[in-house]
């Protein structure tokens, strides 16, 4: 998987050094790249035959192969950047459904299944990494599992809209620099770079593996620093919306010799989930969907699990009956979504509470009622609290507990 990002990324590279090269370095400006994308401005004399004939040239090396570039290039006729970013993208578009078709068998690529095995030799900014996910695993906080990371930053479409140049390579560049610089420096900071193995990071989203207790500990990290990075973006261009930049995220949690390509799949779900809901900003975890606050409200209702079983003597069957006792909290959630709920259902949740110790009636009194609260709330179209937030913490609890 990584060998295929890697390849991927080497057709853009190789894609701009050859514009480079063919229009001198010094005359070629980047406003924008990813590892699958860039967007240039080019001061230059040739005409629009030489271009189109040099960027046929070099993409006949890539009609054999399954993944071919698509370049367009129109005239800077206006100062108004956001109306040449406008044409350049149609014309990308027209380009795209004008490609060369080759009717010979495609060539092999350097890409097979050796390539995506466990055989990760390097980490984070090549610094060692362990040797397989079984090893990375076994470092987990309780539970041994691996989890699976992806993020990509909300409404960027919105975000390069209607902007001038210098605001256009300005958003491009701290972009780029926070999912490459400031990205890797959390991590080193965190000391997660032998648990933590990058499947790519750049510009405006990024993928990760790593054991499951690491990863939810950088996604809430990471969420964090982006915060302050859209405050002093607002800062610089003033013009920017009001309405808060963003990413959403996907976390999927499997046994260490679960199937890459599965995991990529499973994951890509699970982010698809979260840019569903209105205004994204979301993660989806264990199959459920949560804005970022209620993440980390989850993530204390689950230490607070954690401590009444660890340390003040109730039993894991506190966590059982979050998650599977039969009253369905998840039927009952949904049913409440579509306006139908059995209230006395919902307050059956105390019937719970019979057998807490006594010391601990109080804060699990709490616990319950703020859930029944949510699911209430819910039915009455006034729903302040998410209720998928207490099944995720119990799930969280319960993955620290084994």
């Amino acid at each position: 998987m990584k060998k295929r990002t890697d390849y991927v990324q080497n057709i853009t590279l190789h894609c701009l050094k050859k514009l480079q090269e063919f229009f001198n370095p010094q005359n070629v400006i980047e406003l924008y790249s990813d590892y699958e994308n860039f967007v240039i401005e080019v001061i230059t004399d040739k005409n629009d035959h030489e271009i189109t004939n040099f960027i046929k040239t070099f993409q006949n090396n890539y009609l054999k192969q399954p993944l071919f570039p698509h370049i367009a290039f129109v005239e800077k006729k206006t100062e108004k950047f956001n109306i040449t970013l406008s044409t350049l993208n149609t014309k990308l578009q027209k380009t795209k459904l004008q490609r060369s078709v080759c009717f010979e068998p495609f060539e092999s690529v350097p890409i097979s299944l050796q390539d995506v095995v466990l055989n990760i030799k390097t980490g984070i900014n090549g610094e060692s990494c362990c040797s397989d996910f079984d090893q990375i695993a076994q470092n987990s906080e309780g539970d041994k599992k691996m989890a699976a990371l992806k993020i990509d930053v909300d409404n960027l479409a919105a975000l390069f809209h209607n902007r001038t140049e210098d605001e256009y390579k300005k958003i491009s560049k701290t972009l780029k620099d926070f999912f490459d610089e400031k990205l890797w420096q959390l991590i080193k900071d965190l000391k997660m770079q032998p648990q933590i193995f990058c499947v790519y990071s750049g510009c405006d989203r990024c993928f990760f593996f790593g054991n499951w207790s690491k990863i939810f500990e950088l996604a809430i990290k990471l969420r964090q620093k982006f915060e302050d990075y859209q405050r002093n973006l607002k800062i610089q261009i003033p013009s920017l919306p009001n309405a808060e930049l963003s990413f959403s995220a996907g976390i999927v949690i499997t046994s260490s010799d679960f199937p890459l390509f599965q995991w990529a799949e499973e994951v890509d779900k699970a982010l698809y989930a979260s840019k569903s809901v209105a205004n994204k900003n979301s993660v989806t975890v264990f199959g459920k969907t949560l804005l970022w606050r209620e993440f980390i409200q989850s993530q204390k209702i689950a230490n607070q699990l954690v401590d009444l079983i660890s340390n003040k003597g109730e039993s894991k069957s506190l966590i059982n009956r979050i998650k599977s006792s039969d009253v369905g909290f998840d039927e009952l959630q949904q049913n409440a979504y579509e306006g139908k709920i059995n209230i006395p259902k919902v307050w059956r949740l105390k019937y719970y509470l019979r057998n807490v110790k006594k010391e601990n009636e109080e804060a699990i009194k709490t616990l319950f009622e703020e859930y029944t609260k949510a699911i209430i709330d819910t039915f009455m179209k006034r729903k302040t609290t998410n209720p998928n937030l207490y099944p995720v913490a119990a799930r969280w609890a319960e993955l620290l507990l084994r």
